[in-house]
């Protein structure tokens, strides 16, 4: 495993929560800073069985982040203004959140001694010019709050880079699957519950491409970052399984859910259309990514059809 100490940021949420449980029945020794309720969140039975340490409250809190730090070999950096969508809502809230607050984190886990430093950033980085595969030396043109605030968040992390503080960051693709704290805005997880609520789906167009990444590789990818003893050959790693069209979304929804009605509609003039290049990781790690949905896609159906009976 190379390492029994990782503090994970965020660790109740969508990702996070998924991670944590991974990282627990690794056998990590796992610090969690969240500002969800721990008699409430979806991490209540690893907190009362007393399997992982919960600090409850915000990355506004220095003492807290100072305690949640303390003997830890690894942050994994999840928490913040989570999505492009948040982030137009409140653009100073996520200016405050994923900057000036992460900057902070960065100087305690860096004087507390933390050796690796991984970040969540996302495929919104790269902004919505490129019409080629975004690979990661491309240069960064962030369109919105949220974007810009993972951007400028890489490149302070970069600058604070030695030989005993080593930063990851990972861009990452959509995120699908399965999770005790789930999210239903992201594309194939709307699709899939649609499904299972019997709705009517409608699409315009279904030609453009949205990449996509198993919630599950994710925390695998995580994990295997996360040891002391892994070597990486780079700093910054595209995080993607696929590139589907929207219509291919449903069709492997529809696979799952034959009886599945869908709309479609013309497509938008200067629709966004967006593919990632995944090859750097996938050349890097010992394990393949899931490139077809439909396992995650399975398990959302299985689990909230056999909840609704």
């Amino acid at each position: 495993m190379g390492t029994s100490k990782i503090g994970i940021t965020g660790g109740s949420g969508y990702l996070g929560s998924v991670l944590v449980n991974a990282a627990v029945d690794a056998g990590y020794f796992v610090n969690v800073l969240d500002n969800s309720d721990s008699a409430n969140c979806s991490l209540s039975d690893l907190i009362n069985e007393k399997k992982i340490n919960y600090y409850q409250g915000n990355l506004s809190d220095e003492i807290l982040v100072g305690r949640f730090v303390e003997d830890i070999d690894v942050i994994i950096h999840l928490a913040g203004v989570s999505d492009g969508r948040a982030g137009k809502l409140n653009p100073d809230l996520t200016k405050k959140v994923n900057i000036d607050y992460f900057e902070r984190l960065i100087k305690i886990s860096k004087n507390a001694g933390v050796k690796k430093f991984l970040f969540a950033s996302t495929m919104g980085v790269y902004g919505n010019e490129y019409s080629i595969p975004l690979t990661e030396d491309l240069v960064l043109k962030p369109i919105d709050p949220y974007s810009y605030s993972k951007a400028f968040g890489e490149s302070m992390l970069l600058e604070n880079q030695t030989k005993n503080f080593t930063p990851t960051i990972f861009r990452i693709a959509m995120v699908y699957g399965l999770s005790p704290s789930m999210r239903f805005d992201f594309i194939v997880n709307k699709f899939t519950i649609d499904a299972v609520n019997n709705e009517n789906i409608t699409i315009l167009g279904g030609k453009q491409k949205r990449p996509q990444v198993y919630i599950k590789d994710v925390a695998k990818v995580f994990l295997k970052f996360a040891s002391i003893e892994y070597k990486q050959s780079s700093t910054i790693y595209n995080l993607v399984g696929s590139n589907p069209s929207v219509e291919q979304i449903l069709s492997e929804v529809k696979l799952v859910a034959p009886n599945l009605k869908v709309e479609v509609g013309a497509q938008r003039e200067n629709e966004d259309s967006f593919e990632m290049s995944g090859m750097k990781l996938r050349n890097e790690i010992d394990f393949n990514l899931q490139e077809n949905m439909i396992v995650g896609i399975k398990e959302i159906i299985n689990y909230y059809s056999n909840k609704s009976n």
